[in-house]
């Protein structure tokens, strides 16, 4: 019986998605993996002809997606349809979000560099002991994922699209394009998120996002954490971030403002979310830092007061006067421009907002 499938662009020409009719699904009671890399109309046509078993495993590759805004949403239904079928015998446990680019996304007049892709992996495993993902799933790089808003919108047709409720691990690797005004939708999908573990770039929309999320909750007269996002949270792992690492402002069509800079330093806000979710009386249990840069004693110090363990590899001390820290120095961004960038804009979130507490 047939166990392993690989599709690479060998599908129907001229299909039209949705036109597969119940009478003509077809179930694979034995299929253990299912390969398939084409475009997005293609994969949709061939997973909504499909049933797979419980511990089926998919692997798609799009790399095409310039009919995004028409049927992505197709195959992210047609993906969760397989994973909603099987959420009670294996529910899935754990997500993996990596973020990828090549070349500089500028030129150096300050236009999107031609040459400039970026590509999404997202990966989620079920609660078993097989370390192979359920789901692996890599959109792009093409130049339609050159944009940031294509990569958020796919990000969240796939994660709005899963059944999230026991996801317990969160893993994101160098995601540092998703806004603030994003976090919230997705994390209000994972109320059993115990752990999140950051890599590579530093995800400051979703820490502010906790932050704020937290602070307002903080302020409350009352009692009510109903709407605290991740209420289960016990556990952050950061390893190898630039612990100095800087923000972004948000634009109206809710991406990052390359030239708006938030100097609002990655650690630092870190801890101020952990003040706050102490302050709500639900403390998180451990704050982990391996092989980051830029760690000032200053904030461990404080980080040491709001989570019952801080573990840290004592690597990345930033050795520098704590006074010009608070008052001159700005947060380190990484250059996406071949030579210097244009002019920029500095602001400072955190200060302001301590300013206003």
């Amino acid at each position: 019986m047939l166990e392993h499938l690989t599709l690479f662009y060998a599908f129907p020409k001229n299909g039209v998605a949705g036109s597969c009719t119940s009478a003509r699904i077809v179930h694979l009671p034995n299929l253990l993996t299912i390969s398939l890399t084409g475009s997005i109309l293609e994969l949709v046509n061939f997973l909504e002809c499909i049933t797979l078993r419980s511990i089926g495993r998919i692997h798609c590759h799009i790399d095409k997606m310039d009919d995004f805004k028409t049927n992505f949403w197709k195959l992210a239904r047609a993906i969760g349809s397989q994973f909603h079928a099987t959420a009670d015998e294996i529910p899935l446990d754990a997500l993996v979000i990596e973020a990828r680019e090549e070349s500089k996304r500028f030129t150096d007049e300050n236009v999107l560099n031609p040459d400039f892709r970026q590509a999404l992996r997202v990966r989620a495993f079920g609660a078993t002991e097989d370390a192979q993902p359920l789901l692996d799933l890599v959109i792009g790089p093409d130049t339609s994922t050159a944009q940031d808003e294509v990569i958020i919108s796919a990000l969240v047709s796939i994660w709005d699209a899963l059944p999230l409720m026991n996801v317990s691990g969160l893993t994101l690797q160098s995601l540092d394009i998703v806004t603030q005004k994003s976090w919230p939708r997705l994390l209000s999908s994972l109320p059993n998120l115990r752990i999140i573990e950051i890599t590579g770039y530093c995800p400051s929309g979703l820490l502010w996002a906790l932050l704020m999320n937290a602070r307002s909750h903080s302020h409350l007269e009352h009692d009510d954490m109903s709407s605290l996002l991740l209420p289960s949270l016990e556990d952050i792992y950061l390893y190898n971030v630039n612990s100095h690492a800087g923000g972004f402002m948000v634009s109206p069509s809710n991406v990052n403002l390359y030239c708006d800079l938030d100097d609002s330093r990655f650690l630092e806000v870190v801890s101020t979310y952990l003040e706050d979710r102490q302050r709500c009386g639900i403390p998180l249990r451990s704050l982990s830092i391996s092989r980051c840069s830029n760690v000032t004693m200053s904030v461990l110090n404080e980080i040491k007061g709001y989570v019952p363990h801080l573990l840290w590899d004592h690597r990345g001390l930033l050795k520098e006067n704590p006074a010009r820290l608070e008052t001159e120095q700005h947060a380190i961004y990484r250059n996406h421009w071949p030579s210097d960038p244009p002019p920029q804009r500095h602001y400072f979130r955190l200060r302001t907002l301590m300013e206003l507490d």
